[in-house]
Protein backbone atom coordinates (compact mmCIF):
# COMPACT_ATOMS: atom_id res chain seq x y z
CA UNK A 1 0.00 0.00 0.00
CA UNK A 2 1.52 3.28 -1.06
CA UNK A 3 1.59 6.48 0.95
CA UNK A 4 -1.37 8.02 -0.91
CA UNK A 5 -3.68 5.11 -0.09
CA UNK A 6 -2.56 5.15 3.51
CA UNK A 7 -3.38 8.85 3.80
CA UNK A 8 -6.80 8.29 2.18
CA UNK A 9 -7.67 5.44 4.57
CA UNK A 10 -6.54 7.57 7.47
CA UNK A 11 -8.71 10.46 6.19
CA UNK A 12 -11.81 8.18 5.93
CA UNK A 13 -11.40 7.31 9.60
CA UNK A 14 -11.09 10.94 10.65
CA UNK A 15 -13.80 13.22 12.09
CA UNK A 16 -13.28 15.59 9.18
CA UNK A 17 -14.39 12.88 6.70
CA UNK A 18 -17.50 12.08 8.74
CA UNK A 19 -18.31 15.78 8.96
CA UNK A 20 -17.99 16.19 5.17
CA UNK A 21 -20.24 13.15 4.61
CA UNK A 22 -22.92 14.57 6.88
CA UNK A 23 -22.74 17.96 5.13
CA UNK A 24 -23.02 16.30 1.70
CA UNK A 25 -26.03 14.23 2.77
CA UNK A 26 -27.66 17.35 4.22
CA UNK A 27 -27.08 19.29 1.00
CA UNK A 28 -28.57 16.48 -1.09
CA UNK A 29 -31.67 16.34 1.15
CA UNK A 30 -31.97 20.14 1.02
CA UNK A 31 -31.69 20.12 -2.78
CA UNK A 32 -34.34 17.40 -3.11
CA UNK A 33 -36.64 19.29 -0.73
CA UNK A 34 -36.31 22.50 -2.74
CA UNK A 35 -37.01 20.62 -5.99
CA UNK A 36 -40.04 18.96 -4.37
CA UNK A 37 -41.41 22.29 -3.15
CA UNK A 38 -40.90 23.87 -6.55
CA UNK A 39 -42.75 20.99 -8.16
CA UNK A 40 -45.56 21.28 -5.61
CA UNK A 41 -46.03 24.99 -6.26
CA UNK A 42 -45.83 24.38 -9.99
CA UNK A 43 -48.68 21.90 -9.72
CA UNK A 44 -50.62 24.29 -7.48
CA UNK A 45 -50.43 27.23 -9.83
CA UNK A 46 -49.82 25.68 -13.24
CA UNK A 47 -51.46 22.31 -13.03
CA UNK A 48 -54.76 21.47 -14.63
CA UNK A 49 -57.52 23.45 -12.96
CA UNK A 50 -61.14 22.50 -12.83
CA UNK A 51 -63.42 24.99 -14.48
CA UNK A 52 -67.13 25.52 -14.14
CA UNK A 53 -69.23 23.37 -16.43
CA UNK A 54 -71.97 25.69 -17.61
CA UNK A 55 -74.25 22.69 -18.18
CA UNK A 56 -74.18 21.84 -14.48
CA UNK A 57 -76.21 23.42 -11.71
CA UNK A 58 -73.88 24.00 -8.73
CA UNK A 59 -75.00 24.46 -5.14
CA UNK A 60 -73.45 24.15 -1.70
CA UNK A 61 -74.42 23.13 1.79
CA UNK A 62 -72.66 23.47 5.14
CA UNK A 63 -72.92 20.69 7.68
CA UNK A 64 -70.78 20.06 10.77
CA UNK A 65 -68.32 22.79 9.69
CA UNK A 66 -67.81 21.14 6.29
CA UNK A 67 -68.72 22.91 3.04
CA UNK A 68 -70.01 20.50 0.39
CA UNK A 69 -69.97 21.56 -3.26
CA UNK A 70 -72.61 19.66 -5.18
CA UNK A 71 -73.81 19.73 -8.74
CA UNK A 72 -76.43 18.04 -10.84
CA UNK A 73 -73.84 15.23 -11.23
CA UNK A 74 -73.36 14.76 -7.48
CA UNK A 75 -70.63 15.71 -4.99
CA UNK A 76 -67.89 17.87 -6.56
CA UNK A 77 -65.74 18.67 -3.53
CA UNK A 78 -65.58 19.35 0.20
CA UNK A 79 -63.77 21.73 2.52
CA UNK A 80 -63.58 21.58 6.32
CA UNK A 81 -63.36 24.89 8.16
CA UNK A 82 -61.05 25.30 11.12
CA UNK A 83 -63.71 26.87 13.37
CA UNK A 84 -67.43 27.64 13.07
CA UNK A 85 -68.16 27.68 9.35
CA UNK A 86 -70.65 29.83 7.46
CA UNK A 87 -70.95 31.68 4.18
CA UNK A 88 -70.15 35.35 4.74
CA UNK A 89 -73.00 37.78 4.14
CA UNK A 90 -74.55 40.95 5.57
CA UNK A 91 -78.00 42.48 5.63
CA UNK A 92 -77.39 44.18 2.26
CA UNK A 93 -74.88 41.72 0.75
CA UNK A 94 -75.89 38.20 -0.31
CA UNK A 95 -73.50 35.38 0.45
CA UNK A 96 -70.90 35.16 -2.29
CA UNK A 97 -71.08 31.83 -4.15
CA UNK A 98 -70.21 32.08 -7.82
CA UNK A 99 -68.63 29.57 -10.21
CA UNK A 100 -67.35 27.38 -7.41
CA UNK A 101 -65.88 30.28 -5.41
CA UNK A 102 -67.32 30.99 -2.00
CA UNK A 103 -66.72 33.66 0.64
CA UNK A 104 -66.29 31.75 3.87
CA UNK A 105 -66.61 33.06 7.42
CA UNK A 106 -64.42 30.73 9.47
CA UNK A 107 -64.83 31.72 13.10
CA UNK A 108 -63.92 35.42 13.11
CA UNK A 109 -61.95 35.45 9.86
CA UNK A 110 -63.19 35.76 6.27
CA UNK A 111 -61.56 34.51 3.09
CA UNK A 112 -62.29 33.52 -0.49
CA UNK A 113 -62.12 29.81 -1.29
CA UNK A 114 -62.27 27.82 -4.56
CA UNK A 115 -64.33 24.71 -3.82
CA UNK A 116 -63.83 23.28 -7.31
CA UNK A 117 -60.04 23.21 -6.97
CA UNK A 118 -59.90 22.87 -3.18
CA UNK A 119 -57.77 25.99 -2.87
CA UNK A 120 -57.77 29.02 -0.60
CA UNK A 121 -57.67 32.10 -2.82
CA UNK A 122 -57.17 35.02 -0.45
CA UNK A 123 -55.58 36.00 2.83
CA UNK A 124 -57.62 36.20 6.03
CA UNK A 125 -59.62 39.39 6.55
CA UNK A 126 -61.83 40.90 9.24
CA UNK A 127 -64.35 42.39 6.83
CA UNK A 128 -65.15 42.23 3.11
CA UNK A 129 -67.44 44.43 0.99
CA UNK A 130 -68.51 43.99 -2.62
CA UNK A 131 -67.44 46.35 -5.39
CA UNK A 132 -70.02 46.13 -8.18
CA UNK A 133 -69.84 47.18 -11.80
CA UNK A 134 -72.18 49.92 -13.04
CA UNK A 135 -74.78 47.46 -14.32
CA UNK A 136 -76.40 46.03 -11.19
CA UNK A 137 -75.99 44.49 -7.75
CA UNK A 138 -76.38 40.78 -8.50
CA UNK A 139 -73.51 38.38 -7.75
CA UNK A 140 -72.47 38.45 -11.41
CA UNK A 141 -71.97 42.20 -11.02
CA UNK A 142 -69.40 41.77 -8.22
CA UNK A 143 -66.02 42.59 -9.79
CA UNK A 144 -63.78 43.23 -6.78
CA UNK A 145 -63.78 43.17 -3.00
CA UNK A 146 -62.84 45.87 -0.52
CA UNK A 147 -61.07 44.11 2.36
CA UNK A 148 -60.16 45.08 5.93
CA UNK A 149 -57.18 43.38 7.57
CA UNK A 150 -56.49 42.69 11.26
CA UNK A 151 -54.93 46.16 11.65
CA UNK A 152 -58.16 47.80 10.35
CA UNK A 153 -56.40 48.85 7.14
CA UNK A 154 -58.31 48.73 3.85
CA UNK A 155 -57.32 47.33 0.46
CA UNK A 156 -58.82 45.73 -2.66
CA UNK A 157 -58.62 42.19 -4.06
CA UNK A 158 -60.07 40.79 -7.29
CA UNK A 159 -62.54 37.91 -7.62
CA UNK A 160 -59.61 35.45 -7.73
CA UNK A 161 -58.21 36.71 -4.41
CA UNK A 162 -55.23 38.55 -5.95
CA UNK A 163 -54.28 41.83 -4.28
CA UNK A 164 -54.99 44.88 -6.46
CA UNK A 165 -54.56 47.55 -3.79
CA UNK A 166 -52.52 46.81 -0.67
CA UNK A 167 -54.18 47.12 2.74
CA UNK A 168 -52.59 50.44 3.65
CA UNK A 169 -55.51 52.87 3.75
CA UNK A 170 -57.56 54.08 6.71
CA UNK A 171 -60.68 54.08 4.53
CA UNK A 172 -61.80 53.36 0.98
CA UNK A 173 -65.10 54.72 -0.31
CA UNK A 174 -68.00 55.41 2.04
CA UNK A 175 -70.78 53.37 3.62
CA UNK A 176 -74.45 53.92 2.78
CA UNK A 177 -76.27 51.78 5.34
CA UNK A 178 -74.15 48.67 4.78
CA UNK A 179 -73.39 49.18 1.09
CA UNK A 180 -70.12 50.54 -0.27
CA UNK A 181 -70.48 53.80 -2.21
CA UNK A 182 -68.31 56.69 -3.44
CA UNK A 183 -66.45 54.85 -6.18
CA UNK A 184 -66.81 54.33 -9.92
CA UNK A 185 -66.02 50.93 -11.42
CA UNK A 186 -66.55 52.32 -14.91
CA UNK A 187 -64.02 55.12 -14.37
CA UNK A 188 -61.73 52.92 -12.25
CA UNK A 189 -61.42 55.03 -9.12
CA UNK A 190 -62.38 55.14 -5.45
CA UNK A 191 -61.92 57.71 -2.70
CA UNK A 192 -59.17 56.80 -0.23
CA UNK A 193 -58.26 58.19 3.19
CA UNK A 194 -54.88 58.17 4.88
CA UNK A 195 -54.49 59.99 8.17
CA UNK A 196 -57.03 62.82 8.16
CA UNK A 197 -57.02 63.53 4.42
CA UNK A 198 -58.82 62.10 1.41
CA UNK A 199 -57.58 61.50 -2.12
CA UNK A 200 -58.53 59.45 -5.18
CA UNK A 201 -56.87 56.20 -6.33
CA UNK A 202 -57.36 53.66 -9.11
CA UNK A 203 -59.37 50.57 -8.20
CA UNK A 204 -57.22 48.19 -10.22
CA UNK A 205 -53.73 49.11 -8.99
CA UNK A 206 -53.92 51.81 -6.31
CA UNK A 207 -52.30 54.45 -8.53
CA UNK A 208 -52.78 57.91 -7.03
CA UNK A 209 -55.10 60.11 -9.07
CA UNK A 210 -55.66 62.99 -6.63
CA UNK A 211 -53.28 63.64 -3.74
CA UNK A 212 -54.41 63.27 -0.12
CA UNK A 213 -55.22 66.93 0.42
CA UNK A 214 -58.97 67.20 1.10
CA UNK A 215 -61.13 66.89 4.20
CA UNK A 216 -63.71 64.93 2.21
CA UNK A 217 -64.50 63.96 -1.38
CA UNK A 218 -67.84 63.13 -2.97
CA UNK A 219 -67.87 61.22 -6.28
CA UNK A 220 -70.51 61.87 -8.95
CA UNK A 221 -71.37 60.17 -12.26
CA UNK A 222 -70.69 63.39 -14.18
CA UNK A 223 -66.87 63.65 -14.39
CA UNK A 224 -66.95 66.09 -11.49
CA UNK A 225 -66.11 65.77 -7.80
CA UNK A 226 -67.24 67.80 -4.81
CA UNK A 227 -64.22 68.23 -2.51
CA UNK A 228 -64.12 69.74 0.95
CA UNK A 229 -61.48 72.21 2.12
CA UNK A 230 -62.02 73.19 5.73
CA UNK A 231 -65.73 73.95 6.08
CA UNK A 232 -66.45 74.62 2.41
CA UNK A 233 -67.07 72.39 -0.59
CA UNK A 234 -65.79 73.25 -4.06
CA UNK A 235 -66.11 71.60 -7.47
CA UNK A 236 -63.18 70.00 -9.32
CA UNK A 237 -62.83 67.69 -12.29
CA UNK A 238 -61.25 64.23 -12.25
CA UNK A 239 -57.74 65.62 -12.66
CA UNK A 240 -58.28 68.00 -9.72
CA UNK A 241 -58.78 71.16 -11.76
CA UNK A 242 -61.00 73.66 -9.95
CA UNK A 243 -64.22 74.32 -11.90
CA UNK A 244 -65.82 77.04 -9.78
CA UNK A 245 -64.09 79.53 -7.51
CA UNK A 246 -66.74 79.83 -4.82
CA UNK A 247 -67.10 77.37 -1.96
CA UNK A 248 -70.41 76.31 -0.36
CA UNK A 249 -71.60 74.62 2.82
CA UNK A 250 -72.70 71.66 0.66
CA UNK A 251 -72.70 70.65 -3.00
CA UNK A 252 -74.72 67.93 -4.73
CA UNK A 253 -73.53 67.39 -8.29
CA UNK A 254 -75.80 66.78 -11.27
CA UNK A 255 -75.09 66.81 -15.00
CA UNK A 256 -75.92 70.46 -15.73
CA UNK A 257 -76.51 71.89 -12.26
CA UNK A 258 -75.32 71.89 -8.67
CA UNK A 259 -77.62 72.01 -5.66
CA UNK A 260 -75.75 74.08 -3.09
CA UNK A 261 -76.38 75.45 0.37
CA UNK A 262 -75.12 78.64 2.01
CA UNK A 263 -76.23 80.58 5.10
CA UNK A 264 -79.20 78.26 5.76
CA UNK A 265 -80.45 78.59 2.17
CA UNK A 266 -80.49 76.07 -0.68
CA UNK A 267 -80.45 77.01 -4.35
CA UNK A 268 -79.31 75.94 -7.82
CA UNK A 269 -76.16 77.02 -9.66
CA UNK A 270 -74.91 75.86 -13.03
CA UNK A 271 -71.55 74.10 -13.47
CA UNK A 272 -69.91 77.50 -14.12
CA UNK A 273 -71.09 78.75 -10.74
CA UNK A 274 -73.90 81.02 -11.96
CA UNK A 275 -76.97 81.15 -9.69
CA UNK A 276 -80.01 79.98 -11.67
CA UNK A 277 -82.83 79.80 -9.10
CA UNK A 278 -84.48 81.36 -6.10
CA UNK A 279 -83.36 80.37 -2.60
CA UNK A 280 -85.32 78.23 -0.13
CA UNK A 281 -84.93 78.07 3.66
CA UNK A 282 -83.15 75.24 5.45
CA UNK A 283 -83.88 74.38 9.06
CA UNK A 284 -81.22 71.79 9.87
CA UNK A 285 -77.56 71.27 9.04
CA UNK A 286 -76.88 69.54 5.74
CA UNK A 287 -75.15 66.17 5.96
CA UNK A 288 -73.52 65.15 2.66
CA UNK A 289 -73.80 61.45 3.53
CA UNK A 290 -77.37 61.48 4.91
CA UNK A 291 -76.34 59.82 8.17
CA UNK A 292 -78.22 62.11 10.55
CA UNK A 293 -81.96 61.74 11.11
CA UNK A 294 -82.99 65.35 10.61
CA UNK A 295 -80.89 66.14 7.58
CA UNK A 296 -81.38 69.69 6.28
CA UNK A 297 -81.35 68.74 2.62
CA UNK A 298 -81.46 65.51 0.59
CA UNK A 299 -81.54 65.81 -3.20
CA UNK A 300 -82.26 63.35 -5.98
CA UNK A 301 -82.90 63.29 -9.71
CA UNK A 302 -85.81 61.47 -11.27
CA UNK A 303 -86.79 61.55 -14.96
CA UNK A 304 -84.46 64.49 -15.51
CA UNK A 305 -85.97 66.57 -12.71
CA UNK A 306 -83.96 67.57 -9.63
CA UNK A 307 -85.88 67.21 -6.35
CA UNK A 308 -84.95 68.84 -3.05
CA UNK A 309 -86.24 67.22 0.15
CA UNK A 310 -86.11 69.61 3.10
CA UNK A 311 -86.79 68.68 6.73
CA UNK A 312 -88.60 71.51 8.50
CA UNK A 313 -89.78 72.11 12.04
CA UNK A 314 -93.40 73.27 12.11
CA UNK A 315 -95.29 73.59 15.43
CA UNK A 316 -92.53 71.55 17.09
CA UNK A 317 -93.08 68.72 14.62
CA UNK A 318 -90.70 67.61 11.93
CA UNK A 319 -92.11 67.66 8.40
CA UNK A 320 -90.54 66.77 5.08
CA UNK A 321 -91.26 69.24 2.28
CA UNK A 322 -90.47 68.17 -1.27
CA UNK A 323 -89.43 70.77 -3.84
CA UNK A 324 -88.42 70.44 -7.47
CA UNK A 325 -86.39 72.59 -9.83
CA UNK A 326 -88.43 74.05 -12.68
CA UNK A 327 -85.60 74.42 -15.19
CA UNK A 328 -87.72 76.28 -17.74
CA UNK A 329 -88.62 79.04 -15.28
CA UNK A 330 -85.41 78.84 -13.22
CA UNK A 331 -87.42 78.37 -10.03
CA UNK A 332 -87.47 75.95 -7.11
CA UNK A 333 -91.12 75.11 -6.45
CA UNK A 334 -92.90 73.07 -3.79
CA UNK A 335 -94.28 69.77 -5.10
CA UNK A 336 -98.03 69.44 -4.70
Amino acid sequence: MDAVEEKYLEYKKSKMYIKHKIINVFLIILFLSIVGLMFYFYLQYNGDKKVVNENKNYFYEIKDNVVYLNSSDGLEGTYKCIKDCDIYSTETMPGYFLKGKIMIKDGEIIYLYDLLNNKKLSSNYNNIEYIYDNLGTELNNVKMFKVTDTFDKKGIIDINGSVLVGSIYDELGKKDSESLINYSYEKNYITAKTGEKWGLIALTNGKGLIDFQYDDIKVSPYNKLAVKEGNLWILVDEVNKKLINKGYSSIDVYEKYLVVSESDKAFIVDVLGNVTSNKIDLFYDVDPWNEIKENGLITEEENGIIYLNVNTLINNKNKLIKYYYDEENNEIKESL
